[in-house]
């Protein structure tokens, strides 16, 4: 089940919407001039709407976008995607957009649609077309064009940047060791630096253990451990935890059919027994562990419905909110990832973080983030980890700004933010 690199096409992105939607990420390619801008028009009756972009996905490429009528009118006009031409295919705008909402009202709040469609072999030029649903009065959202080639260059710009971030905290802050890793939904492919370092998990486990204890049907009872796990990352609910999904090794067999294959529970004694697993004491001398890579393959199985049927999956992406996000608010190290992010992306970040302050434990300082990142600008959900271990007691408080400036460049890179500004460190 782990995400594997796919051949892809990529187009480039192409703002043609009437409200300020930032679609390019640092280093995207730009699309040509738009021979027909004519996106975002009222025509009387007839809707109104734009192409946020068209990405890289598994099957074709995904076309994401808005329309909403502009007439009162309940059903969403329709909407045709084609290629020189040639009609591929047609859907109904239902994506919650919450820019949208706040610029036209909330009958436009669910005028978003993100749709793969098949494209032949070669360059090609998608459009996208709203009718309206009685009138037929049509407009032309946008156009952008295909170029084969521009995929492998927006993958190796997120490499680079993952590298970049990665050997600035390692050469700033004496040794430090970092990893980093990236897989935007739109292509599934992972992105990564260091991505198969390991490190002592701390409490970024309970993510999985809870996911665990739901795929074992568990649900009612680990609804009752969760407000404590999540809220309060209690060692002894997520003990609990364990003890739903049927003890620490039931939790290693379900991570490892899930791809995770670099992670596991090795011990955990809080909340009931102690436990050991049949893998102790394993390659950390008996800590729990994990990688980026794993980590970010967990959570975009996750967001993707890959491990839970959608309904369990929106029960524990809810207590994944849970999780501190604001400065100010619960530990400093559990907002990392999300507090450096718009406000409206920032209350929808499903996370969970883990650390190990140098001063509290007989081990090295270990900060761990990881979760799914939703912008709100159109722009694609996206699984991410940073994890970070070693160095000084003054290197481990220097790992907070560090994790934020880098959450936040990459959010401006995947969700092509470009007027989000991020803090430095």
């Amino acid at each position: 089940m782990r995400p594997v690199s796919r051949i892809i096409w990529a187009l480039t992105a192409l703002v043609v919407v009437a409200v300020p939607v930032a679609v390019r990420s640092e280093g995207q390619p730009r699309a040509g001039p738009d021979p027909e801008r004519t996106g975002a028009v009222n025509v009387a009756t007839g809707p109104i709407g734009g192409l946020d972009r068209v990405r890289p996905a598994a099957g074709g490429v995904e076309v994401v976008g808005w329309a909403a009528r502009t007439d009162g009118g309940a059903r969403a006009p329709r909407v045709e995607i084609s290629a020189h031409g040639e009609l591929l295919s047609t859907l109904r705008p239902r994506s919650d957009r919450l820019d949208l909402e706040a610029a036209y009202g909330e009958a436009a709040g669910s005028a978003g649609f993100s749709h793969v469609v098949a494209v032949p072999a070669g360059a090609h030029t998608v459009c996208a077309d709203a009718i309206a649903s009685g009138s037929q009065a049509r407009i032309r959202l946008g156009c952008a064009a295909a170029d084969p080639d521009a995929a492998a260059a927006w993958r190796e710009a997120l490499d680079s940047l993952l590298a970049a971030l990665g050997r600035e905290a390692e050469e700033r802050l004496a040794g430090v060791e970092v990893a980093l890793a990236v897989i935007p939904f739109d292509t599934g492919v992972t992105s990564s630096w260091r991505g198969r370092r390991l490190f002592i998990s701390a409490s970024a486990p309970k993510a999985w253990w809870a996911a665990a204890a739901l795929a074992a049907g568990e649900a009612e009872a680990a609804s009752e451990l969760a407000p404590a796990v999540f809220r309060h990352s209690s060692d002894a609910a997520a003990g609990g935890l364990i003890d739903l999904a049927g003890g620490i090794d039931a939790v290693n067999d379900f991570t490892l059919s899930i791809g995770m294959e670099d992670t596991a529970a090795i011990k955990w004694g809080h909340g009931g027994s102690h436990r050991r697993s049949r893998q102790y004491p394993g390659p950390l001398n008996g800590s729990n562990h994990v990688d980026a890579t794993d980590a970010v393959g967990f959570y975009y199985a996750l967001g993707t419905n890959q491990v839970l049927d959608p309904a369990t999956t929106r029960r524990l992406a809810r207590w994944l909110r849970w999780t501190p996000r604001h400065a100010g608010v619960g530990d400093a190290e559990a907002s990392t990832i999300p507090h450096p992010l718009p406000p409206d992306v920032q209350e929808r970040v499903e996370q969970k973080a883990g650390w190990l302050r140098p001063w509290e434990y007989s081990v090295p300082g270990h900060l761990l983030g990881a979760g799914i990142v939703h912008p709100a600008n159109g722009g694609p959900s996206y699984a991410v980890a940073i994890m970070a271990a070693g160095g000084s007691h003054a290197s481990f408080r220097a790992l907070i700004p560090f994790f934020r400036s880098a959450s936040c460049r990459i959010y401006r890179h995947v969700a092509g933010d470009d007027d989000w500004t991020c803090p430095g460190w």
